[in-house]
């Protein structure tokens, strides 16, 4: 189930970028998408960066539900759980900063969409990658549980609607925001 899964995983992720591409290209051009493809990589940059905390706190759980201790996987999922909010805090902070406050140069000598509206898709990926953080602690309770199908089945049901939202919106003619707007 768990191999299964991972190939289910797979597959979504691989046919929501086949699928992005062609989409984003034809609706908004290339210059747009390009744009979008800068702005798009700092919620993949944030999502990545969970500080470890999903991936210790995961191991520890695991360790707790083989002894039995139920107590103690709650306990770490708990503090893992409030160290990744913290952190989330922090990173959100920084992220909303550099969207609102970065000169307006960093958006490129001629950028394709008014610098106000990079700005708030930049802010709205900002929240989205913070928000995707958050996935990787309930993914550590879904291993440390024995359910790890049932965890990487929800992560590629997550994945595949975030990104079917993104292509509608953007195919029924929606800028960036409203496909920003969508994947959060």
């Amino acid at each position: 189930a768990g191999v299964g899964m991972t190939v289910l995983d797979k597959l979504v992720v691989a046919g929501v970028q086949l699928a992005l591409v062609p989409v984003l290209a034809m609706h908004w051009g290339m210059a747009q998408y390009g744009q979008w493809l800068l702005l798009a990589t700092l919620p993949q940059i944030l999502s990545m960066s969970d500080f470890g905390f999903g991936t210790a706190a995961g191991t520890r759980m695991t360790m707790a539900t083989a002894r039995d201790d139920r107590e103690e996987a709650v306990r770490v999922f708990q503090s893992a759980w409030r160290a990744v909010l913290s952190s989330s805090a922090l990173m959100i902070s920084v992220a909303l900063a550099l969207a609102w406050f970065s000169p307006d140069w960093i958006f490129g000598a001629e950028p394709v969409v008014p610098v106000a509206e990079l700005r708030l898709t930049l802010a709205i990926l900002a929240i989205y990658g913070v928000v995707a953080v958050q996935g990787s602690i309930f993914f550590a309770g879904f291993r440390a549980a024995q359910m790890f199908p049932v965890g990487a089945f929800w992560n590629a049901v997550v994945l595949l609607i975030e990104n079917v939202a993104l292509i509608v919106t953007v195919m029924w003619g929606g800028d960036m925001v409203a496909a920003a707007s969508a994947w959060l």
